[in-house]
């Protein structure tokens, strides 16, 4: 599959390279910051930020790691029915302990996202930060329901917002709160973040006019204020900006890009209410800012996160700074500017007086750029005035709208613009050191990393002014209060407050992790040498193996690290070898070429390690005296090495091929060429094999050598004669004198590419490509001939050897027929074909793949070669013969468009061309009985009932009254004995209905049944009444059997008499039936339904064992029906009876009544109360094996 992938200059090889393939790499260890990121699962950036904002929330992180087992449960036991694992926090605690302690660059949130629920496609689903931060916190909320830290949410992020209503005429306010976990706050048309908290807490509305209030006390309509305050403040203030905002007039969505600032602190207490907090408790220090870069249809989540406690190791990071561009002194057109005032300053620079009006500056921006000033800055920098306003290397006059370039201060202007330059880059520069200055001596707490998914990097303080505006622009803000005082113990302290035995755990993983490690880098630096020892070849233009000598024998491999030397490379060979024959040996480099091996450059330098020599897994050396080979002298080095060359005719026929010297003269090439032609050339010619063009005659320079006049392995020589045609009798037949082509002229001539893969050939030509040229109407016989005179292969067969195509897109193609010609075949200009041993196949057979599967694994795979008249069960016995199988049942099946089992191959009696079996196609072969489409599988159960389960059947009487109250007593005291002893009893033991809707099952038979899907009930329960397992039950006749569907444990439809319940079961999937046997025939119509009802002990919230009942729908679907059906059998008055419908997958009951009827208000009102609901439908779906609950009003039961 890789062809010459290992080999350079695509030279062919006779070695068989293997390719080892590495472990996964493990993950890297934690960067130099001491801070983790998290990995990306696809489009989870928005997670990932999210989760480091609040692991570096030291009250929230602490007072997750405060929870206990006790309060959690624990993640080993998330299996067991039994135990209560909050899986949410527990994962939030293994995540939040790995980022802290692992020594690893990233950590995974695969488990955590596994605990919300999530499935892959979601990982790759871009999602909103601020809607996941609510979707967050209340799944946090509600899996700490119950324990102590249920409030952490509500203590840390929850805050309340009072709307206020105030009255003009009475002063009367009314008031109504709100709950907050983040204000929400409007970016477009505003500058800042003051400026809407202004807006919202501190503007009020007045309402007057139409929009007058209407108060409680005046009774009458007033004018009053509306507005809002802030009642009450978290720790941890979030803030979200609604940057995505929707355009009514392009109907599409859009991203707001304009500037909003945000301070590192802030004051909230003019937006407060006052008295609510103390003074100091209303400051707000910026920690945390979610960023997005995108636009509103996509983008990428990062934030910046300041680092309360010094868990990381901050440094200043290494800017990359870009020369101010001069075009006067750095040659570079002003268009490369990369800066808006490094563009404008070069232009006001080459104008007099160094100023111009707005309009012309704009002109000269689109002049030298080539586009306008909006096209290119104003999404990142705003409008132009705007922009020159607030920049300080400018003059801007608003009334004469003209600018200009900053005078000193001592009111000279600056000479010229290098001088210019020059100034502000000094100013710059120093301004720099001094911001990096205050960064590093900045008090601890205040240090502020980027944390980007997997990769965490410091940052300076300034570079958050950069997200106020443009694509990449702040999202999300995240304040926490500033008298919030961290303990000393926690400053650069990881694992404070993390449990024992989360660290433990930590430390668990980070000992895997350093062995992963150390093995990984084993595994990478070993590398596989092998070694060629003289005695095993022979040296003949190229050094090749002895005929008798196996490839294992003539080279021995060793295993080493490249990280060794080489003169530990030579102590492992001089262990492997005889003592006597290791004295005096030389180490060549050895290389595979097209029939041979030749020898490079000596290996002198003991000390120089491998990797720096050099050694990789496909290094070959070469072990010997260095002077002779089996008493040939051998050439050795890079001018030494042999070039495969091909000699073509004018009419681009291959004629042969030379092996040849680099340091060979063009004159000796001559002579070489004349002896394997037969004649001396008149021109030669050299084509290159990357581009085929014809270069200049190579006689003209003759004692130039073949390596400067650059030929190379694979190059193409066309040799030119006067007479060569007659001369030249061992030339094979041409196309059109044996194919019977008038004038090969009209028929265009294809390229073909043929590989030899002939096993077993030990000749100069194994594994050798050729590019042969043919025509179409040529026969694939003849092209082999002619291939195989090319190669001189000698002692084969043309019986014994065939083509197939190797397809560049679908692999190896079946071998082709020879009796079709290059079209007829599917060939084209540019095909590829191998050349390997087999028999061709006749006109009248085919190629089929027979792949063996067990348990749905690929076993082995086989190629036959078979007639295409053979039967189904003629293959299938070739292929169990062939492949091993036992004598079990196995059958054949065809394959679907991705290699999967399809549709099996019934008929064995049929041929396998009936079946539309062609040429090339796959079968699978599998172990099992063959079911067709019209059967399925079938597994049969026992259902094994109480004693206590009863049937409501008949009239009720007041002896079963009686029993009913008897049945309750006995109910009550056997949950009572239960509970007095729950350490010992199972809690599904204590819910009297889980007997019903789990019944205990025995599967009757071993296997399952091969059935008629069209089999109808009354005939598959004869059919299981016959067997020997049913007969040892004694069951009288077929009305003593009810055979219901079984869904997952439970029992669900019955299957009428008169009805073929199978006929739509998939034949891959298995049925399973299970059997009731009863104490009464029974034959179910399709109006019937088959319930359990279970009736409420009063006073208590505990049933009594349910009872199957047969509802007659024919009298009526709705609630209505079903009650007074009930309540008939249990006489019982409908209107002290409710009705409800259990469902087990959610443990909650649906009451059914029947839905009101909606009136027309147009039409009038319609007679009567209401219309009856059909219950069997939406939204109730009663149907068989449903649990109705019934319960009785205490006025009932007291009577």
């Amino acid at each position: 599959m890789f062809g010459d992938l290992f080999n350079e200059e695509g030279a062919a090889s006779n070695i068989e390279l293997s390719v080892s393939f590495l472990p996964p790499c493990p993950p890297s260890p934690r960067l130099e910051c001491g801070l983790a990121g998290i990995d990306n699962q696809g489009a989870t950036c928005y997670l990932n930020s999210l989760l480091q904002t609040l692991l570096l929330t030291p009250e929230f992180r602490e007072k997750l790691f405060t929870l206990s087992e006790t309060d959690l449960g624990c993640l080993e036991d998330k299996g067991k029915p039994d135990a209560k694992v909050r899986v949410i926090p527990l994962e939030l605690q293994r995540l939040f302990a790995q980022l802290l302690l692992s020594n690893q660059q990233s950590v995974s949130t695969a488990d955590l996202t596994n605990s919300f629920g999530w499935t892959n496609q979601e990982a790759f689903q871009q999602h909103d930060v601020q809607e996941l931060n609510r979707i967050l916190f209340n799944a946090i909320e509600e899996s700490l329901v119950g324990t102590s830290g249920q409030n952490i949410i509500n203590e840390l992020y929850h805050g309340t917002i009072v709307n206020q209503i105030i009255c003009l005429k009475c002063k009367k306010i009314s008031e109504r709160e709100e709950d907050f976990q983040d204000l929400t706050l409007a970016v477009a048309g505003m500058s800042g973040l003051e400026n809407v908290l202004k807006q919202c807490y501190c503007h009020v509305e007045n309402m007057n006019g139409r929009n007058q209030y209407k108060c409680e006390t005046c009774k009458t309509y007033t004018d009053a204020t509306k507005g809002a305050k802030l009642r009450n403040l978290p720790p941890i203030l979030s803030l979200s900006l609604l940057r995505f905002s929707y355009d009514f007039v392009k109907m599409s969505r859009y991203k707001e890009n304009g500037r909003f600032t945000f301070p590192m602190e802030i004051d909230m207490s003019p937006y407060s209410e006052k008295g609510e907090c103390q003074p100091e408790d209303m400051i707000y220090e910026l920690f945390s800012v979610v960023v997005h870069r995108g636009s509103a249809f996509g983008g990428h989540y990062f934030a910046y996160i300041r680092d309360i406690d010094n868990l990381g190791c901050w440094a200043a990071p290494v800017e990359k700074t870009q020369p101010k561009v001069n075009p006067s002194s750095t040659g570079l057109d002003i268009i490369e500017c990369q800066s808006p005032v490094d563009l404008i300053e070069n232009i006001l620079g080459d104008v007099e007086h160094q100023t111009m009006s707005i309009d012309r500056l704009c002109a000269e921006i689109s002049k030298v750029t080539g586009v306008s000033w909006n096209k290119r800055f104003r999404k990142t920098h705003g409008p132009l005035n705007k922009f020159l306003r607030g920049c300080k290397n400018f003059d801007y006059n608003a009334d004469t709208n003209w600018v200009s370039l900053h005078t000193e201060s001592n009111g000279k202007e600056t000479k010229n613009p290098d001088e210019k330059l020059n100034a502000y880059d000094s100013e710059k520069s120093g301004n720099e050191v001094e911001e990096k200055t205050s960064e590093e001596s900045v008090q601890l707490g205040q240090h502020w990393f980027c944390f980007n998914d997997s990769h965490v990097a410091p940052i300076h303080s300034s570079d958050i002014e950069k997200q106020f505006s443009g694509k990449e622009s702040a999202y999300m803000l995240f304040y926490r209060r500033k008298t919030l005082v961290r303990p000393i113990l926690a400053h650069a302290a990881s694992s404070y407050k993390i449990p024992e035995k989360l660290i433990k755990e930590v430390d668990t993983l980070n000992l895997a992790l350093e062995n992963q490690r150390l093995e990984y880098d084993l595994m990478i630096n070993k590398i596989t040498v092998k070694i060629g020892w003289s005695e095993h070849f022979v040296y003949k233009s190229l050094l090749h193996m002895k005929p008798d000598i196996h490839e294992d024998v003539a080279f021995f491999t060793i295993e080493i690290d490249k990280r060794k030397t080489f003169k530990d490379l030579e102590t492992a060979v001089f262990d492997e070898m005889p003592r006597e024959k290791a004295d005096n040996l030389k180490f060549h480099f050895m290389k595979a070429l097209a029939g041979g091996y030749h020898l490079y450059e000596e290996i002198t330098d003991e000390e120089k390690v491998l990797k720096n020599l050099g050694f990789s897994s496909t290094t070959l050396l070469f072990a010997w005296d260095g002077i002779q080979v089996n008493g040939s002298e051998v050439s050795c080095g890079e001018s030494k090495e042999p070039l495969q060359l091909s000699l073509k005719d004018s009419d681009s026929f291959l004629l042969t091929t030379l092996l040849v010297n680099k340091d060979m003269t063009l004159t000796e090439l001559h002579d070489a060429v004349t002896e394997a032609i037969g004649q001396g050339p008149k021109e030669l010619h050299i084509a290159s094999h990357e581009n085929g063009h014809k270069f200049t005659t190579l006689l003209n320079t003759p004692e130039v050598t073949l390596a400067e006049a650059g030929l190379k392995d694979a190059d193409v020589i066309f040799v030119e004669t006067t007479n060569f045609q007659n001369s030249n009798a061992n030339k094979l037949p041409s196309l059109s004198s044996t194919n019977g082509v008038s004038n090969g002229d009209q028929e265009p001539q294809w390229s073909i590419t043929l590989q030899n893969r002939l096993a077993g050939n030990d000749g100069p030509h194994t594994c050798m490509t050729l590019q042969v040229l043919a025509y179409p109407s040529e026969t694939l016989a003849h092209l082999k001939l002619r291939v195989l005179g090319l190669l001189s292969v000698e002692d084969v067969s043309l019986e014994t050897v065939r083509l197939r195509e190797d397809h560049r897109s679908h692999g190896l193609q079946p071998p082709l027929r020879e009796g079709l010609s290059l079209m007829d075949a599917g060939l084209s200009n540019g095909s590829c074909l191998v050349l390997e041993l087999g028999r061709p196949p006749q006109d009248s057979e085919m190629t089929l793949s027979v792949n063996k599967v067990l348990s749905g694994k690929l076993v082995s795979k086989r190629e036959f070669l078979v007639d295409r008249q053979l039967t189904v069960l003629g293959m299938l016995q070739a292929a169990c013969k062939l492949m091993d199988c036992d004598g079990s049942q196995w059958f054949l099946s065809k394959t679907d468009v991705y290699g999967d089992p399809a549709d099996p191959l019934e008929d064995g009696s049929a041929t396998l061309m009936d079946l539309l079996v062609n040429d090339g196609d796959t079968l699978i072969l599998q172990q099992g009985a063959l079911i067709k489409k019209d059967q399925v599988y079938l597994n049969v159960w026992l259902v094994s009932r109480s004693e206590n389960q009863g049937a409501l059947n008949g009239q009720a009487d007041e002896e079963e009254d009686a029993d009913r109250q008897e049945e309750a007593d006995r109910v009550m005291l056997d949950l009572a004995s239960k509970l007095s002893m729950a350490d010992h009893v199972p809690t599904k033991d204590l819910n009297p209905l889980n007997e019903s809707l789990h019944p205990k099952l025995e599967q009757l038979f071993d296997n399952s049944w091969v059935v008629q899907k069209a089999m109808g009930i009354e005939d598959l329960k004869q059919a299981l009444m016959s067997t020997e397992r049913f007969q040892s039950l004694m069951i009288p006749t077929s009305g003593f059997m009810r055979l219901r569907m079984l869904e997952a444990g439970k029992l669900k439809t019955v299957l009428r008499n008169n009805s073929q319940a199978l006929r739509h079961a998939n034949s891959k999937d298995t049925v399973n039936l299970a059997v009731e046997i009863l104490k009464h025939e029974e034959s179910l119509s399709v109006h019937e339904v088959l319930l359990q009802v279970a009736q409420k002990i009063g006073g208590t919230r505990i049933y009594l064992p349910p009872r199957t009942f047969v509802w007659h729908t024919s009298a009526g679907v709705g609630a209505v029906d079903l009650k007074r059906a009930v309540c008939q059998r249990l006489d019982l008055p409908t209107h002290d009876v409710s009705l409800a419908k259990y469902c087990p997958d959610t443990c909650t009951w649906t009451v059914i009544r029947d839905q009101p009827q909606k009136v027309n208000r147009n039409k009038g009102r319609k007679k009567g109360t209401g219309h009856k609901t059909n219950i069997r439908q939406a939204p109730y779906y009663v149907q068989d094996g449903d649990l109705i609950g019934l319960k009785v009003f205490e006025n009932r039961l007291h009577q």
